[in-house]
């Protein structure tokens, strides 16, 4: 079997924005071309400033990140966090809070150990159409940013069979039957 075979064909993207594995995720979703979208704190806040347009992203309410990071778990149906073990990062810590306290599934990559056949096999378990991408800002792990595109590259590819609404009407809820 191919490599292209055994990636996993997602709909759609989403992310917050922020520099690092946000904006890293963005730009593979474009561009490889799959469909991408997200929340974004109010006033698109990042940390270098404003996050630029060409990211279709929705602002949230708040100028918040922790609104931020909640909208995109409550709206996606999994999230993959990146993350470099060796640095804390108190925004990939309360998105793994945010997922437990929403039941959604997720799983934590470390950038330092990571198998891209057990993601494969994750992402095939849970089946997700619209993905969450987090993890740590620029300033927090340049090889965070780095190693996501690299670890996106090696698990995905479009899934252009499925048209996906975003944001859903209504929060996803997982059949469970």
């Amino acid at each position: 079997m191919s490599s292209k075979q055994k990636k996993y064909a997602l709909a759609m993207l989403i992310s917050g924005g922020q520099t690092g594995v946000d904006r890293a995720a963005l730009d593979f979703a474009m561009q490889i071309g799959i469909s991408h979208a997200g929340w974004c704190p109010l006033g698109r806040k990042a940390e270098d400033g404003v996050i630029p347009e060409r990211y279709l992203l929705r602002e949230a309410t708040k100028p918040l990140y922790q609104q931020r990071t909640q909208l995109n778990v409550r709206d996606s149906q999994a999230t993959l966090i990146i993350q470099d073990t060796t640095r804390r990062s108190r925004g990939t810590a309360l998105t793994i809070k945010c997922s437990e306290k929403l039941h959604r599934p997720f799983m934590v990559v470390d950038i330092t150990n990571y198998d891209s056949e057990e993601i494969r096999n994750w992402l095939a378990r849970v089946r997700p159409q619209i993905l969450n991408v987090a993890g740590p800002r620029l300033s927090e792990s340049h090889d965070a940013a780095v190693a996501a595109a690299a670890i996106l590259t090696a698990i995905l590819c479009v899934d252009d069979s499925s048209a996906v609404r975003w944001p859903p009407t209504k929060p996803f809820t997982r059949n469970l039957f």
